[in-house]
């Protein structure tokens, strides 16, 4: 009998993350459930300023209000 036995090993396939791409999949879509977010844009041209909120349909969830300054 011999005593060694041939064992296969496999590995998983290590992949570059495209960061880039994991940020914006993050930026567009709940955290909570991952449907698409609703942005909506509002331009102040008194105060200089874009108001953006972003928001779920599904859950009902305002993720994320944000003001850009105008230059």
């Amino acid at each position: 009998m011999d005593a060694l036995k041939e064992t296969k090993i496999h590995y998983a396939e290590l992949s570059q993350t495209d960061f880039r791409e994991q940020q914006l999949e993050d930026h567009h879509h709940c955290c909570l459930c991952g449907t698409e977010l609703v942005l909506t844009h509002v331009t102040h041209f008194t105060h200089l300023e874009v108001t953006e909120e972003a928001h779920c349909p599904s859950c009902h969830v305002r993720n994320r209000k944000v003001q850009h300054r105008l230059q």
